[in-house]
C-alpha cells in the first residue's frame, strides 16, 4: 500500500513537471526534458543536462523523485513531510525574502530603464496614431452622448491635422496662427482638403486621449466644434518632440464639410473662433420682448407708446417688433427721417404691431396716433442698433503662463487690449475663469494656480468680450513664455505601461512572465504546505509565502 501511495506521488510530480513545460516552455538548450525557463525557475543549468553531475540528466531525477541540484529528495525543496519537518526548503523565509527583493529589484531596473530613456523615444509613429485613433472614438462618443451626427475618419484631415502639429514642434509655437501666419485654411490647402466649412482643436502635453478630451469639454470654441453639427468628417494628428527644453506631445484635432471638386461655392469662415449668444434686452428672435400692460378705458386719444422700450435704448437685432399702444387710434405708424412706416390695429383696439429695420449706429423715430379729432405724436425714440461684438487686439495682447522651476504653482496673467465699447471681459483656460478689469485701456487679470497639473495637457486659452448691447466674442489666442508641465515619473510609467511601444511591451513582458513563473511556484507550493499535514505547518512559512504572492500580484498589476 506504502509503494503504492509512493508511485501516486512520482505521477504528480511528474505532471506538474510537464505542466511547466508546456506553460512556460520555449526551447531545452540541454535536451534533459526540461525547457531552459522550468530550469531557471528550478535552479538548475539550462545549458547541462546533468547539473549536479551525479549521472543522472535533471529530467529523470525529477522524475525518480531526487534533486537535480544535488544530494537530498527533490520533495525536500517543495513537498512539506516528515524528512524535511515539514518545512519546504524552497519556502524558507530567507529564500522567501530573496524571491522578493529578486522581483523588487527587477521592477526597479524596468522602471529606471524605461524613465531613463525621454519618453518621446518610446512614442513611435504607431504608437501616437493609435491614440489618435482613440480621440476620434472619443469624439463620436461626445457627440452621440448629445444627439449629433458622426464623424467619418478622413485621410486628407489626418494629414493636415499631422502636419500642424509637426509645424508647431519644428517653429516652436503653440497657437491656430504660426509665426509664417499660416491659419487652419493653409493646412487644409497644403492636404489637398477643399471645404465647405472647417474647424481646428489643439492640445499640448498628453497623458492619455482621455485627458485631452476633457480639457477640449471644458473649453468653450473647442467643445463648439466637437458638437458641432455642420461637420461631416475629422482627422487627428498627434506629433512627439522637444519644446522649449521639455518633451511634449503635441495634438491637432481638424473637422471638416467636404465639397466635390467640381462644385463651385463660397468658403464660409474656418470656425477657430466662436461667438458666443449673450442674453441682452432681447427675446430668442432677436425681438425686443415687451412688457405685458393692461390697457386703461381711455376714451380720448393720447400719446402712443412702444410698450417695453425705452426713449433711449440698444438693440443687437437687425430687426425691431414693435407694441404700439395707442386706444382711440383709427391709424398708427412710425415716422422716420425718411419713411413713414404704418402699423397693424391688434384684436384689442388698443394695440397695434409694426416692424422697424433698424440701420447700424443710431436709428430715430416717433409713433404717430390719429383718428377723427385729430393726431397725435410721441417723443422721439432713439434706438442704437450694434451687432457687431467687441475687437480684439491681437498684437497687443499678451497672455502669460508662468511656471517656476521647482514650484507645484503656476501664475496666469492678461494684458488684453479691447475696442472702448466692451464692458466685460473674462479669460478662461481649463477650470479656471479671470474675470479681468480695465484699467488705462487695457483689461488686465491675474491668476495663482495652486497645483499647476490641473493645467494638463494644455489648451490655447480664450478670452470673451461682451459690450452693452449684449454682443459677445469669445477669442481663441495663445500663450506667452509657454513651457509644458512636465509629466511626473508615475504619469509617463503608467501611460507606457498601458500603451506599450513594441521595445516597452517586451520588457514588461519579460518581467511579467518572472512574475508569473514566480507567483506560480509559491502558490504550488504554499498549496502543498497547507494540505498536506496541515497540523505540522509553521505559520512562519505561511505568511512569508502569503506575503511573496501579494507582493508578486502588486508588481504585475503595477
Amino acid at each position: 500500500m506504502a509503494k503504492k501511495a509512493k508511485q501516486k506521488i512520482k505521477k504528480q510530480e511528474f505532471d506538474f513537471i510537464d505542466f511547466l513545460n508546456a506553460k512556460y516552455g520555449t526551447k531545452d538548450s540541454d535536451h534533459d526534458g526540461l525547457t531552459d525557463e522550468v530550469e531557471r525557475f528550478l535552479g538548475t543549468d539550462p545549458y547541462q543536462a546533468d547539473t549536479d553531475g551525479d549521472g543522472v540528466n535533471d529530467a529523470d531525477e525529477i522524475r525518480q523523485g531526487r534533486n537535480p541540484l544535488g544530494p537530498g529528495d527533490f520533495r525536500d525543496w517543495f513537498v512539506p513531510h516528515e524528512g524535511n519537518n515539514y518545512h519546504p526548503h524552497a519556502l524558507h523565509p530567507k529564500r522567501v525574502m530573496f524571491y522578493a527583493a529578486s522581483a523588487v529589484a527587477m521592477k526597479i531596473l524596468v522602471v529606471a530603464f524605461v524613465l531613463g530613456l525621454p519618453m518621446t523615444a518610446w512614442l513611435s509613429p504607431d504608437l501616437l496614431k493609435d491614440q489618435a485613433n482613440k480621440i476620434i472614438k472619443l469624439t463620436n462618443q461626445v457627440r452621440a452622448d448629445k444627439g449629433v451626427n458622426q464623424l467619418t475618419e478622413n485621410q486628407a484631415l489626418n494629414h493636415a491635422a499631422y502636419a500642424k502639429a509637426s509645424d508647431m514642434i519644428l517653429q516652436q509655437y503653440f497657437a491656430h496662427v504660426g509665426p509664417d501666419k499660416k491659419t487652419v485654411a493653409s493646412w487644409l490647402k497644403f492636404a489637398g482638403y477643399r471645404y465647405k466649412v472647417a474647424g481646428e482643436n489643439l492640445a499640448m502635453g498628453f497623458n492619455s486621449p482621455e485627458e485631452v478630451m476633457s480639457a477640449w469639454q471644458k473649453s468653450q470654441t473647442h467643445y463648439a466644434n466637437l458638437i458641432d453639427s455642420d461637420f461631416k468628417e475629422i482627422g487627428v494628428g498627434a506629433v512627439s518632440g522637444p519644446y522649449q527644453g521639455e518633451e511634449t506631445v503635441f495634438v491637432a484635432q481638424y473637422f471638416g464639410t467636404s465639397v466635390s471638386p467640381l462644385t463651385t461655392l463660397a468658403v464660409e469662415p474656418v470656425k477657430t473662433e466662436a461667438v458666443a449668444a449673450v442674453k441682452a434686452s432681447a427675446d430668442s428672435r432677436g425681438q425686443i420682448a415687451p412688457a405685458k400692460v393692461q390697457a386703461p378705458a381711455i376714451k380720448s386719444l393720447t400719446k402712443p407708446i412702444a410698450l417695453g422700450l425705452a426713449q433711449a435704448s440698444l438693440s443687437r437685432a437687425a430687426n425691431l417688433d414693435l407694441k404700439i399702444f395707442a386706444p382711440g387710434a383709427k391709424e398708427v405708424w412710425l415716422q422716420t427721417k425718411y419713411a413713414k412706416i404704418l402699423a397693424q390695429a391688434g384684436t384689442d383696439k388698443a394695440t397695434w404691431q409694426a416692424k422697424l429695420k433698424l440701420e447700424p449706429g443710431e436709428n430715430i423715430f416717433s409713433l404717430v396716433a390719429k383718428n377723427d379729432e385729430g393726431q397725435v405724436s410721441s417723443d422721439d425714440y432713439l434706438i442704437t442698433a450694434d451687432s457687431q461684438p467687441p475687437v480684439l487686439d491681437r498684437d497687443k495682447t499678451k497672455l502669460y503662463l508662468d511656471l517656476p522651476a521647482g514650484s507645484k504653482e503656476a501664475v496666469a496673467r492678461a494684458e488684453v487690449y479691447l475696442s472702448a465699447d466692451t464692458v466685460k471681459a473674462q479669460l478662461a483656460f481649463g477650470d479656471y475663469r479671470i474675470d479681468l478689469s480695465p484699467t488705462d485701456g487695457v483689461w488686465l487679470g491675474q491668476l495663482v494656480v495652486s497645483d499647476r497639473k490641473s493645467l494638463e495637457p494644455i489648451v490655447p486659452p480664450e478670452i470673451t468680450a461682451s459690450d452693452a448691447a449684449g454682443n459677445s466674442q469669445i477669442y481663441s489666442l495663445s500663450w506667452q513664455n509657454l513651457t509644458p508641465i512636465k509629466s511626473s515619473q508615475a504619469d509617463r510609467y503608467f501611460f507606457l505601461r498601458a500603451n506599450p511601444a513594441p521595445g516597452v511591451a517586451k520588457l514588461f513582458g519579460l518581467s511579467d512572465w518572472f512574475y508569473r513563473l514566480v507567483l506560480f511556484g509559491s502558490v504550488m507550493s504554499l498549496s502543498l504546505a497547507v494540505v498536506v499535514e496541515v497540523k505540522k505547518q509553521k505559520p512562519k512559512l505561511i505568511i512569508s509565502t502569503s506575503g511573496l504572492i501579494v507582493l508578486l500580484i502588486i508588481l504585475l498589476i503595477f
